[in-house]
C-alpha cells in the first residue's frame, strides 16, 4: 500500500492535467507571475525598508530560471511514464496482460527507489528555490523518524493497559 501511495502522489505531483496542484503547473504560474519573485516584491511583502536587507541567494527567478526547472522536470519523464504505466495498467484498470502476471509490468515499467528519491529531491529543490525567493523562507519538510512508530505503539499499549485497569476496578 505504501508503493501505491507513492505511485499515486508522484504521478499527481508531476502529471499535467490531472490536478491543479502539481509542479509543472506551479512553474507555469511562476513563469506568468515573475514579478512576485523580484527583490522589490519581497521587500514589500517582508516589510523591509531597503532591498539590501534581503539575503543574497545567488540566483534570480526569471524566465531562464523557470526554463531550467522545466528542463529538470522533463528529465523525470521516463520515470513518470513508468509510474503512469503502472498506475494505468495495474492499479487503475487491471489490464489482463499484467494482472495475471504482475512481474511483466515490473519488467515493462521499472521504477526503483532511486527513481522515487530523484523525483522527491528534484521537486523539493525546485519548490524550495521559489519558496525562499518568494518569502525568504526555506521549505521545511521533515520526515518522521522510523523509531517514532515504536513510541506510537507504546502510547497505544499504555492506553489499552489503563483502560483494562479501569474496567477491572
Amino acid at each position: 500500500s505504501l508503493f501505491t501511495d507513492v505511485l499515486l502522489i508522484s504521478t499527481k505531483l508531476l502529471e499535467c492535467g490531472r490536478s491543479d496542484k502539481n509542479v509543472p503547473d506551479f512553474l507555469h504560474f511562476a513563469e506568468c507571475n515573475l514579478s512576485l519573485f523580484t527583490p522589490e516584491a519581497v521587500k514589500i511583502r517582508r516589510g523591509f525598508s531597503n532591498v539590501k536587507q534581503i539575503p543574497n541567494r545567488g540566483y534570480i527567478v526569471d524566465s531562464n530560471f523557470v526554463l531550467s526547472d522545466k528542463s529538470k522536470l522533463s528529465e523525470l519523464d521516463p520515470i513518470l511514464n513508468n509510474l503512469k504505466k503502472k498506475r494505468d495498467k495495474y492499479y487503475a484498470h487491471y489490464d489482463k496482460w499484467c494482472f495475471d502476471d504482475p512481474k511483466k509490468l515490473k519488467t515493462a515499467a521499472p521504477v526503483t527507489r532511486n527513481d522515487i528519491e530523484k523525483i522527491m529531491s528534484t521537486c523539493l529543490s525546485i519548490i524550495d528555490h521559489y519558496s525562499e525567493t518568494f518569502d525568504g523562507e526555506h521549505l521545511s519538510i521533515t520526515t518522521i523518524d522510523r523509531f517514532d512508530v515504536i513510541d506510537v505503539f507504546d502510547l497505544i499499549k499504555l492506553h489499552l493497559d489503563n483502560t483494562k485497569l479501569r474496567r477491572a476496578k
